[in-house]
C-alpha cells in the first residue's frame, strides 16, 4: 500500500492542518490570500438555461438570480493581458468538488501553490484549471442533469461550462486543446458520469473515493446498506419518532339503570305470603232431614148448598223443606286481597245464626201460611284468628340519581400515531447522509420533472431584471411522473411558484423500493457506460482510494467500479493507487487531498502530452 512521502516542509505544513472529519468536505491547508493574478474570479455566472429553476438559484421572485461560482488557476505564462500576462492557450482540467464543496475547495486544498511548484520544477505542464463549486442547498445533486430543481448538469458540465470558458478567458483556452476532468466524493462520479454522456470530450479523468457504484459490486452493497443509516441519524427508523398512542374506548349501545342506586315507590305482594281479605262461602251446607209442607194446593174450588167454598180440584205439590243442616265444609276462596300491612288471619270459622229464609208464602185450605220456597241463611262468624303480618315487595322502582349502566356496548380502539418518517425527514445539515439521498433525490428521482415556469423573472444581461414568461423543454424521455407515494417527500422545498417534492429510493424499514431504486441504478455509472459503451475509449482514468475512507461507502463503490474498467481496459489506461494515513490521522475523508492533487495534476499533464 502506497504512502506518500513529503519533503520537510510539506510535512510541517500538514501538521498545521491534518485533522480528522465526518464528512465529504472541508479544508486542510490553511486560507492563504489569492492573487487575482494567479487565479480568475471573475468568472462566475448565471447558466440560467441549464440552472433555471435550481433551487436557490432564484433568492427571490425578482432577481438578482445567483450565479455559478467558478474559480480558475492560471498558469503563469498564461495570464492574461489585462491582469498585466499574455495570453497563452493551454490545456483546461476541470474539478469538481465534494458533497458542500465550495469553488475554492481545492484551493483551500493547496491547488494554486501546488500547481506553481510544480510547473516550476517542471513535473507538470502549464494547464488552467478550472473549480466549479457544488451546490450549496442539499450539498450537491451528483452533477446529474434530468430535473429543474438539481439542475441540468448533463449540459452544463460537458458542453455549456466549456463553450463559456472558452469565450471568456481573454484566450487562455480553446477547443483545440485537450479537456481533463476530476473529481472528489460526490464529484467524482459528475466527473466520470460527464465523461460518459459526452463522448470524445475529456481525455482524462481522475478521481478520489466517491459514489461510483451506487449498489456495489453484487447488488446489496453500495449506498444499500446506507439506506437505514439515513433513517437512524434522524431516530425516524420504523416510521417514526415517537410510539403510536392507542385508547380504547367503549361506546355504549344500550343504556339501563343501576339496581344500586334505586328506592321503592309501590310494594306488592310476595308471591308466597299472599293472604286474603275477602272470603266467600261455596258449597258450606248439607241438608240432613226433608219434610212435606203444603202437598195439595187447590186448582179450582165451588160454593155448595150450604154456601161453602170447597175445592173440586187440586194438584199434588211436593214441596221439600231442610229441617235439619249440618256444615259439611267451608271452602273459602280469596276474591280481593287487601294491601294493609297488617292482617287477621281466621283460624277457625264457626255457624252464626244459621237459618232458613223464606223466599215464597201460600196459604193452605187451612188458612196457615207456609213457606213453598226457602233459601238457607248462613252467617259465618271467625271464633280463632292470628295477626300476620303481610311480606310485600317492591312492584315499582324508580332510581334516586339519573345513574344509568351500559347494559350493551362496543369497543372502540383509537389509535393516533406522531407524523410519519416521511413528514419528520429533515434537511437539516446536520443530517450529511440524509442531505446526500436528498440532493440525489431531486437529481434522480423527483416527483415530476415537467413544472409550470411561468412568471420566473431572468436577469437581462444588463444586469436588470427583466420580467416574461420563460419555458424550458423538457423531453418526454425525461418526464418523471410518479403517482406513487410510499417514499414520497413533500414540501421540503417549497416557494411561492414551485414545490420540488420528490422520492426516496427507500423505506421506513431502510430497505429499497425497487420502483424508485431502479431509476437510480438507471444512473448508476454501469448503467451509463452499458448505454453507452465506448464512451471510455481512449480516456486515461485514475483513482486514488483508501479503504480508510468512512463515509458513503465510498471506497467499496470505487473499488467496484475500477474493477469493471479493469476488466474492459488495461492498466494502462486505468491507473489505481491506494494509499492510507499516518498513524493517529487516518484518511478517513478528505485529509490528505494535497497529496491526491499532486498526483492527480502530474496523471492529467502527461495524458495532455499523449493526446
Amino acid at each position: 500500500m502506497l504512502r506518500y512521502m513529503k519533503r520537510m516542509q510539506i510535512v510541517a505544513a500538514l501538521t498545521l492542518v491534518l485533522a480528522a472529519g465526518c464528512t465529504d468536505r472541508g479544508p486542510n491547508v490553511p486560507n492563504r490570500p489569492v492573487s487575482e493574478g494567479e487565479i480568475m474570479e471573475e468568472l462566475d455566472h448565471d447558466f440560467f438555461q441549464e440552472l433555471f429553476l435550481q433551487i436557490g438559484r432564484n433568492v427571490s421572485t425578482k432577481g438578482p438570480r445567483v450565479p455559478l461560482q467558478i474559480k480558475m488557476y492560471t498558469p503563469e505564462g498564461s495570464i492574461p493581458w489585462i491582469h498585466g500576462g499574455q495570453a497563452k492557450p493551454v490545456p483546461l482540467l476541470v474539478l469538481l468538488p465534494p458533497q458542500d464543496g465550495k469553488a475554492y475547495y481545492f484551493f483551500d486544498h493547496g491547488l494554486k501553490q501546488l500547481a506553481n511548484e510544480l510547473i516550476a520544477e517542471g513535473a507538470i505542464k502549464p494547464m488552467a484549471i478550472a473549480c466549479v463549486e457544488n451546490d450549496p442547498i442539499f450539498g450537491g445533486y451528483f452533477y446529474a442533469g434530468l430535473s429543474a430543481p438539481a439542475g441540468y448538469y448533463d449540459t452544463l458540465i460537458g458542453n455549456s461550462l466549456l463553450e463559456y470558458l472558452y469565450n471568456n478567458t481573454l484566450g487562455i483556452l480553446n477547443d483545440s486543446l485537450p479537456v481533463g476532468i476530476g473529481g472528489v466524493g460526490m464529484g467524482a462520479y459528475g466527473a466520470f458520469r460527464a465523461a460518459l454522456i459526452h463522448e470524445g470530450v475529456f481525455s482524462s479523468i481522475s478521481v478520489t473515493d466517491g459514489p461510483l457504484d451506487f449498489d456495489g459490486p453484487n447488488g446489496d452493497g453500495g449506498f444499500v446498506g446506507l439506506f437505514d443509516d439515513a433513517l437512524i441519524e434522524q431516530g425516524l427508523l420504523g416510521g417514526t419518532t415517537e410510539d403510536c398512542t392507542i385508547t380504547s374506548t367503549w361506546h355504549c349501545d344500550l343504556e339501563g339503570f343501576d339496581t344500586l342506586y334505586f328506592v321503592i315507590d309501590s310494594l306488592g305482594f310476595d308471591s308466597i305470603e299472599w293472604l286474603c281479605g275477602l272470603h266467600r262461602f261455596d258449597s258450606l251446607w248439607e241438608c240432613d232431614s226433608l219434610e212435606f209442607d203444603s202437598l195439595w194446593p187447590c186448582d179450582s174450588v165451588e160454593v155448595d148448598t150450604a154456601g161453602d167454598t170447597v175445592c173440586v180440584d187440586s194438584t199434588l205439590i211436593i214441596d221439600t223443606i231442610c229441617v235439619e243442616s249440618t256444615l259439611v265444609e267451608i271452602d273459602t276462596v280469596c276474591v280481593d286481597p287487601g294491601l294493609d300491612t297488617v292482617v287477621w288471619r281466621c283460624d277457625s270459622l264457626g255457624p252464626d245464626t244459621v237459618g232458613w229464609q223464606c223466599d215464597s208464602w201460600v196459604v193452605d185450605t187451612l188458612g196457615d201460611s207456609v213457606c213453598v220456597e226457602s233459601t238457607a241463611v248462613i252467617d259465618t262468624i271467625c271464633v280463632d284468628s292470628t295477626a300476620f303480618v303481610i311480606d310485600t315487595f317492591c312492584a315499582k322502582w324508580l332510581p334516586i340519581i339519573s345513574d344509568t349502566v351500559c347494559v350493551e356496548s362496543t369497543l372502540v380502539i383509537d389509535t393516533t400515531c406522531p407524523p410519519s418518517w416521511r413528514a419528520n425527514f429533515d434537511t437539516s445539515g446536520a443530517w450529511h447522509l440524509s442531505r446526500l439521498f436528498i440532493g440525489g433525490a431531486l437529481a434522480f428521482s423527483p416527483h415530476d420533472t415537467l413544472v409550470d415556469t411561468t412568471g420566473v423573472y431572468h436577469i437581462t444581461d444588463s444586469g436588470t431584471t427583466g420580467e416574461g414568461e420563460y419555458f424550458i423543454s423538457i423531453p418526454e424521455s425525461q418526464r418523471f411522473t410518479i403517482d406513487d407515494t410510499l417514499t414520497l417527500i413533500t414540501e421540503v422545498v417549497k416557494r411561492d411558484q414551485f414545490n420540488f417534492d420528490f422520492h426516496l429510493p427507500f423505506d421506513s424499514s431502510g430497505k429499497a423500493y425497487n420502483l424508485i431504486w431502479d431509476m437510480w441504478l438507471a444512473n448508476n455509472l454501469e448503467s451509463l457506460l452499458n448505454d453507452n459503451p465506448d464512451a471510455l475509449d481512449g480516456v486515461k482514468t485514475w483513482f486514488g482510494t483508501t479503504k480508510e475512507w468512512v463515509f458513503g461507502n465510498y471506497h467499496e463503490q470505487t473499488d467496484s467500479w475500477a474493477k469493471t474498467l479493469l476488466a474492459k481496459y488495461d492498466s494502462t489506461q486505468v491507473q489505481v493507487r491506494e494509499y492510507s494515513g499516518y498513524p493517529g490521522n487516518p484518511a478517513t475523508n478528505d485529509q490528505y487531498i494535497y497529496d491526491l492533487m499532486r498526483e492527480i495534476l502530474i496523471f492529467h499533464s502527461k495524458a495532455f502530452e499523449e493526446d
